[in-house]
């Protein structure tokens, strides 16, 4: 009986400060790279060639190049995309590794 009267009474003591207590970690929001094991490397495919001009100047040369150069534009654009959500999701992995650092520090404060 005694036991349980001082358990409740701890109960009581706790209801205040977990009531007042903020949680520190936030959110992140977006998509992440990691997986199981090390931090996976960029998977982006090649960089994209930039074409050479053509040897000759006749127009199936020409056309021939512009078509190469139109493919490559959408290729490098395609490319550069990839990669930029690869670095968006390292910035979220980051900010999530930092709001779990915060988050121990805090528990270590109290």
């Amino acid at each position: 009986m005694l036991t349980t009267l001082w358990s409740k009474r701890i109960v009581i003591a706790w209801i205040p400060a977990l009531l007042l207590a903020q949680p520190s970690c936030a959110y992140v929001y977006g998509g992440s790279n990691f997986s199981l094991g090390q931090y996976p490397e960029v998977d982006c495919g090649f960089k994209p060639i930039k074409p050479q001009k053509p040897y000759y100047h006749d127009s199936y040369a020409i056309q021939a190049y512009n078509n190469e150069v139109m493919q490559y534009n959408y290729d490098i654009q395609q490319y550069i995309s990839c990669v930029k959500e690869y670095l968006e999701n390292a910035k979220n992995d980051i900010q999530r590794i930092q709001d779990e650092m915060q988050e121990a520090i805090d528990k270590a404060n109290r």
